[in-house]
């Protein structure tokens, strides 16, 4: 009797085995993207053993696992009816088509330090460009392997690429390290020329074997770097940059001033070359934003300080963001039929699904960094301090960018030079509308005066520059300018100076201007539902 009953033991508890391994591999790609074959195959052989156990309470362990295994079907059977059923009902409608003229007929590179950072920062953006049929290139500067998963992690970048429609050939993969630096010191903080070593134990850049990095074996040193970045956007030369800035993380700052030192020295040398650049916060605006998907209605990107700048340099003010409306195909009142959600998953090694709810939003937010100053084809000279750094496309610097804000990189004269002037000279008259000071982002070091003279004797005042380091436009309207002078004439604190001087003629239009509802709240109208008194204002 008993050899008849060991067959079929047997076959109940590898069908039981079987049963639990594959409901629970549902069950985690509906969570997360889905087991490991090794966790897998442990699951497998857990439930398989428990079933086959003939010790005393065998059958209350075969008749929990069985219980258990009835529950996890049945919740996989309602999780697919709801996606099937309820999925196109709770996605938002596309009534916002129409937007060739914002997303189309483009050459986009998006610059980001990590394989997920991607959708931090254009999630939605990406899909758009995409649907109107703009060229879209993505850079992952570093590899992401800090905790040895890099290969994982570029395979998860060309997955989710693939499926917003972006080829493979339009990745790129820097292959730099993830957290790279020695003791303590970013590699942006490091000498040109010193070969750093990864916390992976890598000296060189990497990709995939059938998807190399863009200079494979190329060394970790701060200079290649640089120029890596620098020929990737030389090379693809896009109308349209968007790139990460700095935020809390120390590979989201070497990237963001790495990129804004490349494409200081790309304007000063590349003339006919000048794109829009959009800057971007991948954290505080997004990856560490509000946990508000589940509210009625999809809301906008919401200012997460109490202040009417971002902290993370001060230079941005709030009120100057571009927000540029996303995908609603990405969107839906269901988080499994989102598609952005979709995107999600893929980057199950970065557990990225817990911040589901705060990447996905209405909209995402951005900083226009103008190109068009004529500034960078000049001679500026200082009356001292240094003061190289008033042209060079970068308005923060950091000696430190692990531990420090970036308030460093301004001119500031020294003590004792009475004069406190910058002379600019242009390569050629030009006219110039208007001219744009930077003051140092520091709060205590600000210009509270200054005085603009022009080669034809003219002079004008400007007053306090805006404090936190953001620009302060002095129209002036002034024609054949070959040379102005900036006199500092009353300033506060040890370190006052200026980031960055600005001459440009009139307005450049970037492309970027657009019309779409929005409700009081100033969240855009995708599919919405109105207040229960049946009013509403727009």
């Amino acid at each position: 009797m008993e050899k008849t009953r060991m067959p079929k033991r047997i076959l109940r508890g590898l069908l039981l085995g079987a049963g639990v391994a594959v409901a629970a591999d549902l069950l985690c790609a509906f969570a997360f993207g889905g087991m490991s074959a090794a966790a897998y195959i442990l699951v497998f052989v857990l439930t398989a053993a428990f079933a086959l156990l003939r010790q005393r309470g065998a059958r209350l362990i075969w008749n929990v696992l069985f219980g258990a295994l009835c529950a996890l079907l049945a919740a996989l059977v309602l999780c697919a009816a709801l996606m099937t059923v309820f999925a196109s009902e709770a996605r938002y409608a596309s009534a916002d088509n129409g937007k060739a003229a914002l997303y189309g007929g483009k050459k986009v590179l998006i610059i980001v330090p990590h394989e997920d950072d991607d959708l931090n920062v254009a999630e939605g953006v990406m899909e758009e460009y995409v649907k109107y049929g703009s060229e879209v290139y993505l850079l992952f500067a570093t590899n992401g392997d800090f905790k040895g998963q890099g290969e994982k992690r570029l395979r998860e970048a060309l997955k989710v690429a693939e499926d917003i429609g972006i080829p493979e050939d339009r990745v790129i993969f820097l292959g730099y390290g993830d957290r790279l630096g020695r003791d303590g010191t970013s590699i942006y903080n490091c000498p040109d020329d010193e070969v750093v070593t990864s916390l992976a134990g890598r000296t060189e850049t990497y990709g995939l074997p059938e998807h190399p990095a863009f200079r494979e074996g190329n060394s970790y040193t701060r200079r290649h770097f640089r120029e890596d970045l620098r020929d990737a956007m030389l090379q693809c030369r896009a109308d349209v940059i968007i790139c990460s800035d700095y935020d809390a993380h120390g590979d989201h700052r070497a990237v963001s001033l790495l990129m804004e030192e490349a494409m200081g020295e790309i304007l000063k040398t590349h003339p006919d070359y000048r794109p829009v650049v959009l800057k971007a916060m991948a954290y505080s605006t997004s990856y560490n934003a509000p946990r508000d998907f589940y509210s009625e209605n999809i809301l906008s990107t919401v200012n997460p300080y109490d202040t009417p700048y971002m902290q993370e340099t001060n230079l941005y003010n709030w009120a100057d963001r571009l927000r540029l409306p996303v995908s609603a195909d990405i969107l839906s009142r269901s988080m499994l039929s989102a598609g952005a959600f979709r995107h999600i998953l893929a980057h199950s090694s970065q557990r990225l699904y817990e911040k589901a709810e705060s990447i996905i939003n209405g909209d995402k937010v951005f900083w226009l960094r103008d190109t068009s100053s004529l500034c960078y084809a000049a001679d500026i000279s200082v009356s001292s301090g240094d003061g190289s750094r008033l042209n060079d496309f970068r308005l923060a610097d950091s000696s430190d960018i692990l531990n420090e804000y970036a308030f460093e990189g301004a001119w500031t004269p020294a003590g004792s030079d009475a004069a406190r002037t910058a002379e600019t000279v242009l390569p050629e008259a030009a006219d110039i509308a208007e001219i744009r000071l930077y003051d140092s982002p520091s709060l205590d070091d600000n210009v509270l005066n200054a005085r603009l003279s022009f080669d034809d004797g003219t002079s004008v005042e400007t007053g306090a520059l805006a404090p936190n380091g953001s620009a302060t436009a002095i129209r002036v309207d002034k024609s054949g300018v070959k040379s102005f002078t900036v006199t500092l004439l009353e300033t506060e604190g040890a370190a006052a100076g200026l980031t960055e001087i600005e001459a440009c003629g009139e307005e450049r239009d970037a492309g970027l201007d657009y019309i779409k509802l929005q409700n009081k709240n100033g969240d855009f109208v995708y599919d919405y539902y109105i207040d229960k008194s049946g009013q509403e204002s727009f």
